[in-house]
């Protein structure tokens, strides 16, 4: 009997692992928010790293990015159209952003929530010239998306 279940659960594991999604080829590995240690109404420099994981050049990425639950409106239209290279760990300079701003003070609790989401993404595929030029072709968006990461400042009274 025992057997017969360890027979059948694995004939069935296969058919299990194709229904599950596949690991989006994106993954943001973390966040550096510069200066480590701000004040409230302080200019801070935002970076992400991103992994590509595939095996092809990605581009046109598209983020949100949220401070204490308020969306930052400058994302909503905005496409990063740098070549992400395939296996590689690429870091990408975002907007600056206040710590705090009208309609956005600073926390009460002197914790700053800060989100970053890849929305979307697509393959592309890149081709050089003998003269340097550059010629890019846009393919499938990605797959697997949105993808967030997260970090909380701690504001210095």
């Amino acid at each position: 009997m025992i057997r017969a279940l360890l027979v059948f659960s694995l004939l069935l594991a296969p058919v299990a692992a194709q229904g599950a999604d596949p690991a989006p080829p994106l993954v943001l590995e973390g966040l550096t928010v510069t200066p480590e240690k701000p004040r409230a109404d302080t200019l801070c420099q935002l970076r992400v790293k991103v992994r590509n994981t595939s095996d092809r050049t990605i581009t046109a990425l598209a983020f949100t990015v949220t401070l204490a639950g308020q969306e930052l409106a400058v994302y909503r239209n905005q496409l990063y159209l740098q070549a992400f290279p395939p296996g590689a760990t690429t870091e990408l300079r975002l907007y600056n952003f206040w710590t705090s701003e009208t309609g956005r003070p600073a926390p009460q609790d002197g914790k700053l929530p800060i989100w970053v989401t890849l929305r979307e993404a697509q393959f592309a595929t890149v081709t050089k010239a003998e003269n340097g030029d550059e010629t890019w072709d846009l393919g499938d968006k990605v797959s697997g998306l949105p993808v967030t990461v997260e970090t909380t400042l701690a504001l210095v009274p």
